[in-house]
């Protein structure tokens, strides 16, 4: 079975999305925080389970726009 590319986003995170390479034809999972941010804890357990951490920018955005801000990274990806 494919292993899932697992990332938590956060904006405080010290790796990009954009430099991070994504293998769109392998399974992907996306972890969008809530609007109160994540806590340590969370990123901890995120981490534990394989999640790589990265940043879409230093914004810290709301939860409809980061997703609409992924997908439109991921559609650049599949072109």
């Amino acid at each position: 079975p494919e292993q899932a590319q697992k990332y938590i986003l956060s904006p405080y995170a010290t790796k990009r999305l954009k430099d991070v390479r994504i293998d769109m034809k392998q399974p992907l999972k996306i972890a969008i925080g809530p609007e109160r941010g994540w806590t340590n804890q969370e990123i901890a357990e995120f981490k534990y389970s394989g999640f790589t951490e990265v940043s879409l920018g230093p914004s810290i955005m709301r939860v409809e726009n980061a997703a609409i801000s992924i997908m439109g990274h991921l559609n650049q990806l599949m072109e």
